[in-house]
């Protein structure tokens, strides 16, 4: 008779350990709570990313996703933000204020968010760093989170859109009302291109005109 109730006291255990994990936390509270201060933090303080340019991305099949779903990209963007304030050197396009370095038009890092669902319908999400000259995947970022989403997310996350990040690209070309950006986007290219060729000593002088020969 007690080793029965051992079983039963031992089943009702595993159940509520089971349900109790099943019961994940709620995707924006965890994001905000809990990944965005662990990423940021790790991004501070490793030194691999010290002095290095950042882009922050949404994954999709291990690769940047210039066109993707909205729910990502507002995960994005609120991790973009709160690197941004911390001091993280990200990439000229996502620079606030337009403060376009050309020290800083390729990125060292993509710093990318993935997230997706199974069979079950129950939603993945994790953050991964990739090495843009190796190509190879960072360690070191806590992830992991599985659960469902609420009904505005579901629709964000059915709702398609472009990354601001890729724009005039291929995926993400200019529309007729953005004159402005690619006035912006032609400006820094050209300022970039005059200026990485003057490694050398230059002289300028200005001659004055022969009046009679005007």
């Amino acid at each position: 008779m007690l080793s029965r109730r051992l079983i039963a006291i031992g089943l009702l255990v595993v159940l509520w350990a089971t349900d109790a994990a099943a019961k994940s936390e709620p995707l924006d509270r965890w994001f905000g709570r809990e990944l965005v201060p662990s990423v940021v933090e790790h991004l501070e303080q490793h030194p691999r990313f010290r002095g290095e340019t950042l882009l922050f991305v949404v994954l999709e099949n291990d690769r940047p996703a210039p066109v993707t779903n909205a729910l990502a990209l507002e995960l994005r963007d609120q991790l973009l933000n709160a690197a941004v304030e911390a001091g993280v050197n990200v990439a000229w396009q996502q620079q606030p204020h337009g403060n376009a370095s050309c020290t800083r038009d390729k990125p060292d890092y993509y710093v990318g968010i993935e997230l997706g669902h199974d069979r079950s319908g129950r939603y993945r999400l994790r953050v991964r760093a990739l090495d843009v000259v190796e190509g190879a995947w960072v360690g070191g970022f806590r992830s992991g989170w599985t659960g469902a989403l609420s009904s505005r997310q579901r629709a964000a996350y059915r709702d398609t859109v472009s990354d601001p990040a890729f724009r005039g690209s291929r995926d993400v070309p200019y529309t007729s009302d953005q004159a402005d950006l690619v006035a912006e986007h032609l400006s820094h290219a050209l300022s970039c291109e005059i200026f990485s060729g003057l490694d050398a000593a230059y002289v300028i002088s200005l001659d004055s005109l022969d009046a009679g020969t005007a």
